[in-house]
């Protein structure tokens, strides 16, 4: 019964080595993109986007426009095709409100 226990766990501990070993197959496949690569039709206007490992990526398409504590309404149509081949702008933060709550508690107890 030992026997047949430890050489489940050598069996167990050799699975990840396993497939190490093997070379990632994204380390070898390029990009692909282009003016007529990965270009795809949605509501608001044409999009491009590239190729990577067979999969279709487009980032950064708008999916809704809204004003300041109002609903959200479709996105403005545009004309011509649209680059989603990077995210688009996110909202700034201010580095002062940020909180590491684990290094800040002790300093959040002390305040007057």
């Amino acid at each position: 019964m030992h026997t047949k226990s430890m050489l489940f766990s050598l069996a167990v501990l050799a699975l990840p080595l396993l497939s190490v070993a093997q070379a990632p197959k994204s380390a070898t496949t390029p990009i692909v993109a282009g003016k007529d690569i990965a270009v795809v039709s949605t509501e608001s206007g044409k999009v491009r986007g590239y190729i990577h490992n067979g999969t279709y990526t487009f980032k950064g398409i708008p999916y809704a426009k809204a004003e300041r504590f109002l609903a959200p309404t479709k996105p403005d149509s545009w004309t011509g095709v649209r680059s989603s081949m990077t995210y688009g702008p996110v909202c700034p933060t201010d580095p002062t409100t940020t909180v590491n709550d684990v290094i800040e508690f002790s300093f959040q107890l002390s305040k007057p």
